[in-house]
């Protein structure tokens, strides 16, 4: 009887465990805390791999928003024909693809400042070299001619407009039989010499020069400015506006 009661006693012992029995405190709770512990690792790692995904993908956004963006330089303000350009005159813009467009970069802001304004330009307007002239103006190589224009010798024109200046025969010249004047159209029939140009400023004559009456000033090629300013004096040019 002892024995069988001691090892009952002992299968109890065994069955129950002690502290560190399956049946103890430590074997009731270890398991539980174990899985637990793996839950919030596996959350961790999703959620380190969800931020780094995040983080890709904004990347690639802002990397594809900025791909191909320059800085340029635009007018700050209103800028009229001829205007030596000072650096209040110019602000920077962040835009795409501007080497296709010939923009000045942020960069060559010190090569645009002192440079003149060859047209009149609104603020925000782009600056590339076709717009810019040297640092004087006229620009090297042009020049500016101011011509009357009446009612009916041709549309009005704002600045900046290109326009055509029709050089008329010399009537007298040519009943004289002196033949065509400079500038006037050549012997055999021919048409007119046209000058092209660009309009810097068009402002009304005034009453002295008849009611309607205009004054143009134009810019253009320094070889043509001779002529043109020949047949303008005497009132032989017309004036044609030609598609920028």
């Amino acid at each position: 009887m002892s024995g069988n009661g001691a090892g009952g006693l002992g299968a109890a012992a065994r069955v129950g465990g002690g502290p560190g029995g399956p049946g103890g405190p430590e074997g009731l709770w270890a398991r539980p805390v174990r899985l637990a512990g793996r839950r919030r690792s596996r959350e961790r790692v999703v959620a380190a791999v969800v931020l780094v995904l995040v983080g890709a993908v904004t990347g690639w956004l802002v990397a594809a928003k900025s791909a191909g963006r320059t800085l340029v330089l635009v007018t700050a303000r209103e800028v009229p024909a001829g205007h030596v350009l000072v650096r209040a005159d110019v602000r920077s813009v962040d835009l795409a693809g501007a080497e296709a467009l010939g923009a000045f970069a942020v960069t060559e802001t010190e090569s645009v400042v002192g440079r003149s304004v060859m047209v009149p330009l609104v603020a925000g307007s782009l600056l590339t070299p076709r717009v810019l002239g040297a640092g004087g103006w006229p620009p090297v190589g042009q020049a500016v001619v101011s011509v009357l224009v009446k009612p009916g010798a041709g549309p009005v024109v704002q600045q900046g407009q290109q326009v055509g200046l029709v050089l008329l025969p010399n009537a007298n010249a040519a009943e004289a039989g002196t033949g065509p004047a400079a500038g006037g159209p050549a012997a055999g029939g021919q048409q007119p010499a046209v000058v092209s140009g660009v309009v810097a400023s068009a402002a009304d004559a005034g009453q002295t020069q008849g009611a309607g009456s205009r004054v143009v000033s134009v810019v253009v090629a320094g070889t043509d400015a001779p002529g043109l300013a020949t047949a303008a004096a005497a009132g032989r040019v017309a004036l044609v506006l030609l598609p920028s």
